[in-house]
């Protein structure tokens, strides 16, 4: 084996943020059983490649013998990448195999298409194994299991059906990754058949009933004693699906699209970003830095988007509004100054214009995906340095996705894929240095520091943006009195007094007083649209909440109650982010009705 390899990025053959399958199952599988398993991985992993054409998908497999070597040996035939996560320094793990599967083991590891990542030991183990205490090699095998269920996007278990609730063990992983209540030792899974119904953003696994060496049996669930079959549950109970849940290949399709799109606009040059979040932060992560680049790309290419987006939704708006304006132009110019038949042709011709743009962005969603690009973008942001300052476990990201239940927007769900597939390798060594006075201060600096000076430089803008409108607005409401007073007490004298063409100055009056309002009417439904008003809100709420914890940040010198800050503003950061879009959707789209 080339040790040289350890840690080096796989070689890139598509851009964009990863889809991550990880594996787990048992290592003594009948022999009779390994084609029905090659077989079926087979089928999931190119369902996977015909369903995400766009996206690069990686396989996590800890490499033992059995179901890890069978999946990603299938993954690699089929021109995947594998992330080969030992669970301890390659040099102590290899003592787990024998000389025949320590020759496989290094067959796989020399391939250039896998990664292999050593997990470091927990704190407190010595360098020497020998001296490791009882059930120390069960721990990492435990951090192996852990680093499955925070990196996978979707979990594949080799697994026959019965309960053994070893720590790290194959039941253990696939149950605390469905987040579900394990059964009592040796016990057989009891499944209902989940039918049609919708998975509501559980976490999804993938079931390939295998039978061991030391027990032949498999459970008699149902289906799933013979067929391999999806898996989610709902409180205690253990649902099952034959076939691939629809809205998760809808989440499929969009993550996708997600990195689909970004490369073909990145390629036509038409994106922009503020930038990236490594900047100014390589020196101090040092040799940590990959732990943080998937974080930036995924941030980087939500951004661009979001941007992207943004411009044609807004530019959709403005042209929408511009256009209702110019038809008031036109309505009252042929009622009240000339009624030419081609002003009405051109009434016709905007208010049908209106309605093709109006269904072109609809069509092409780019509101929506504004919306989830920006969403994701900010997220990526405070997670980035959440995890620099080691303060991410104070703040419930995946959790506020739930209870807001943006999750559940259309076109948003697959953004917790992306979340779960950046979140880095788990470094027990460098938890015990993370929080660290310098990550801290990089945290404050690069981040709060920044966010702060922005927030407050947009509320002034906005302010005064706001201001000057609302002036504009007054001096438009004056004239229409003054116009109204003008017309009851000067009605004759303003009859009498002749602009041209049969033109009086009192039906130019009559004619500004019905456009005015109406353009003023205009006006506010682009600013509602637009939620001006709201995000002068939020972004005086934000300039607060960042300039308030940056102050108590250089107050302070206590780095547990410093790292405490910060995971409250990045959960409190999330959460106005969220509310904002939240905001923003459903002015386009109806809220759910009760019944």
């Amino acid at each position: 084996m080339n040790e040289r390899k350890i840690g080096e990025a796989n070689p890139v053959t598509k851009d964009g943020v990863n889809f991550r399958v990880g594996v787990t199952g048992h290592r003594d599988i009948l022999p009779e059983d390994i084609d029905t398993a090659r077989q079926s991985s087979h089928e999931l992993l190119s369902s996977l490649q015909s369903a995400m054409p766009a996206t690069r998908i990686t396989v996590i497999s800890g490499l033992a013998e059995g179901a890890d070597r069978i999946f990603a040996e299938v993954a690699l035939a089929l021109n995947m990448s594998v992330e080969a996560v030992m669970p301890m320094p390659l040099k102590y793990y290899k003592k787990d195999f024998d000389e025949a599967s320590l020759a496989a083991l290094d067959r796989i590891l020399d391939n250039d298409a896998v990664q292999c990542i050593e997990l470091p030991l927990t704190p407190g183990l010595a360098t020497d194994d020998n001296n490791w205490p009882e059930g120390a090699r069960n721990t990492l095998y435990a951090n192996l299991s852990n680093d499955l269920r925070h990196r996978s996007n979707l979990l594949v278990a080799f697994w026959d059906g019965k309960f053994k609730n070893l720590i790290g063990g194959t039941d253990d992983t696939l149950v605390r990754y469905l987040d579900a209540v394990a059964g009592p030792n040796d016990t057989s899974i009891e499944l209902t058949d989940a039918g049609g119904a919708p998975l509501n953003g559980e976490p999804l696994a993938y079931w390939i009933p295998t039978r061991r060496i030391s027990s032949d049996e498999l459970s008699s669930a149902g289906i799933a004693a013979h067929l391999p079959c999806w898996l989610a549950t709902s409180g205690e109970q253990y649902r099952q699906w034959p076939d691939q849940p629809t809205d998760f290949h809808q989440e499929l399709t969009e993550f996708d699209r997600f990195n689909q799109q970004y490369l073909e606009l990145r390629q036509s040059d038409s994106l922009q970003s503020y930038g990236n979040l490594l900047d100014g932060c390589v020196d101090t992560l040092k040799g940590e830095t990959r732990q943080f680049e998937q974080s930036n790309q995924a941030y980087v290419m939500a951004d661009s988007l979001a941007l992207y987006f943004q411009a044609r939704s807004d530019r959709l708006f403005k042209w929408f509004s511009l256009m209702t304006a110019l038809m008031g132009v036109l309505f009252l110019t042929y009622a009240k100054l000339a009624a030419v038949p081609v002003l009405l042709v051109a009434y016709l011709a905007l208010f049908f214009g209106g309605v093709y743009l109006h269904k072109r962005g609809g069509k092409r969603q780019w509101f929506t995906r504004h919306l989830a690009y920006r969403c994701l973008a900010e997220t990526m942001r405070v997670r980035f340095f959440l995890d620099l300052a080691a303060a991410r476990d104070g703040a419930n990201i995946h959790g506020l996705l739930a209870t807001t239940g943006i999750n559940k927007f259309r076109g948003f769900s697959w953004i917790r894929h992306v979340l779960q597939s950046t979140n880095p390798v788990t470094n027990f060594s460098a938890l015990e240095t993370a929080t660290s006075k310098e990550r801290i201060d990089l945290a404050r600096r690069l981040w709060i520091e920044d966010q702060a000076s922005y927030f407050e430089r947009k509320t002034h803008q906005l302010h005064l943006h706001h201001q000057k409108l609302e002036r504009i607005k007054k001096w438009v409401i004056w004239g229409l009195i003054a116009a109204t007073v003008g017309l009851v007490f000067f009605k004759k004298f303003l009859l009498g007094i002749e602009l041209g063409g049969h033109l009086s100055l009192k039906t130019l009056i009559i004619f500004l007083m019905g456009l005015l309002p109406f353009w003023l009417g205009v006006w506010e439904v682009y600013q509602s649209k637009m939620a001006v008003k709201e995000l002068m809100w939020q972004y005086r709420n934000q300039s607060d909440n960042y300039s308030s914890t940056n102050r108590m940040l250089q107050n302070s010198t206590s780095l547990e109650y410093q790292k405490d800050l910060i995971a409250r503003l990045g959960q409190t950061s999330i959460l106005e982010n969220f509310l904002w879009i939240i905001n923003r959707y459903h002015r386009e789209h109806e809220p759910p009705v009760a019944g």
